[in-house]
């Protein structure tokens, strides 16, 4: 009976020290001030992180968002312009882009490509920005959702093509979701 009584008393006091050691992971929100400074946040965030871009205007940003359970926001909704020749991928999961607003720029292609899933593009701005997609989301990603957005005023010079566009799978269903946004004032 001894010999049980130490044992489970050497055993929760092993337990008791690794307590001591284990650190809380914790979510960090972060405010960075240029488009280099952001991806380097990207690059290094943990899950739970929420990184804000700095309100104002910022040309021709290239990111590349390959963490998952991230957010990534305007500082307020509406208060961060991503203007001129932009190109935006998400291969994480689980992630947030919200709040920007691209409303001068240019692009043959695509704005936000979307490849990973379980993806929300929220609270975004595309007004008079020239592109042939806005927003592409492409097999075999899963579960996206593109809400509370608007989309008005693409140019009649812009390469004709639609502003959402999802690529099917020919076995996977995507489950995507496209709600709450509004579409106006498209040429044609």
């Amino acid at each position: 009976m001894r010999r049980s009584i130490v044992a489970l008393s050497l055993v929760l006091a092993l337990a008791g020290i690794g307590v001591l050691f284990v650190q809380p992971v914790r979510a960090q929100t972060s405010l960075v001030t240029s488009i280099p400074a952001l991806q380097a946040a990207i690059n290094g965030a943990a899950p739970g992180d929420v990184i804000q871009l700095a309100n104002g205007t910022y040309l021709n940003a290239s990111l590349s968002i390959g963490a998952s359970n991230i957010t990534i926001q305007a500082q307020t909704p509406g208060g961060v312009y991503l203007n001129g020749s932009d190109a935006i991928t998400i291969s994480g999961s689980y992630n947030t882009f919200s709040g920007f607003q691209f409303t001068s720029g240019s692009v043959p292609g695509f704005v936000i490509e979307v490849t990973g899933s379980h993806n929300t593009l929220t609270q975004l701005n595309f007004n008079g920005y020239s592109a042939q997609k806005y927003i592409v989301i492409k097999a075999p990603s899963q579960y996206n959702s593109v809400t509370w957005s608007n989309f008005q005023n693409k140019p009649t010079s812009a390469p004709q093509g639609n502003l959402i566009h999802i690529d099917p799978h020919a076995t996977v269903p995507g489950y995507h979701t496209i709600s709450h946004n509004s579409f106006q004032h498209m040429p044609g």
